[in-house]
């Protein structure tokens, strides 16, 4: 599978070829655009699903392009809604837990 996070609505490749002294590589794949979901934001905002969190980002991103004021109210956004599902302290946890088990250099 290829996620595609470009801007281009018509952009879908569906296969990768090259050839080097006769020898040809194809490679076919299914594509999924983030451009796609751009229609279903709050489903995006209210899923768990981490996949669903980084599209939610790219997309607002993309959205408050040469917006700096709007686009730090997303990120802050964005941010407290990982606070208040538990992504962030989680994350500081596994981190305390690692640094204990690593041994001293």
């Amino acid at each position: 599978m290829v996620i595609l996070a470009d801007e281009e609505p018509g952009w879908r490749p569906s296969e990768y070829s090259d050839e080097l002294w006769g020898t040809k590589l194809v490679y076919q794949f299914t594509a999924v655009k983030l451009l796609d979901f751009l229609h279903d934001l709050p489903a995006l905002e209210a899923s768990d699903n981490p996949f669903a969190i980084v599209t939610l980002a790219h997309l607002r991103a993309k959205q408050t392009r040469n917006q700096p004021q709007t686009r730090y109210e997303e990120r802050w956004r964005i941010t407290r809604s990982l606070y208040q599902r538990g992504f962030i302290r989680e994350q500081k946890v596994d981190r305390k837990a690692d640094r204990k088990a690593r041994p001293n250099s």
